[in-house]
């Protein structure tokens, strides 16, 4: 329903639509814990999910869904590989419809 229907905290847990609703007055604590270990986690990975997520956004579902193993693992490679990848791609080769 998009923002035609408001939902609680409750019912957005309830959904899956958030793991874990903070409590009142709590949104920034909880959105710095959240930041904190996502910080900790390896810069690669986290790197691979974004594009996973981006192109998930931008491809159709089903697409965004196929290319997400992909993305993650070549976000995942040590840096000197997703160089290696990258040496000699067209510049904007590569476009979503």
């Amino acid at each position: 329903m998009g923002t035609a229907e408001r939902l609680s905290a409750r019912r957005a847990h309830a959904i899956g639509l958030v793991c874990e609703p903070a409590l009142p007055g709590g949104a920034v604590a909880a959105a710095t814990a959240c930041a904190a270990v996502l910080a900790g986690q390896p810069t690669e990975a986290v790197q691979g999910t974004v594009r996973a997520l981006w192109s998930a956004g931008q491809a159709s579902r089903a697409d965004g869904f196929a290319l997400a193993p992909h993305l993650v693992t070549l976000g995942s490679l040590p840096e000197r590989r997703q160089a290696e990848l990258f040496t000699g791609r067209v510049r904007g080769a590569f476009r979503t419809r």
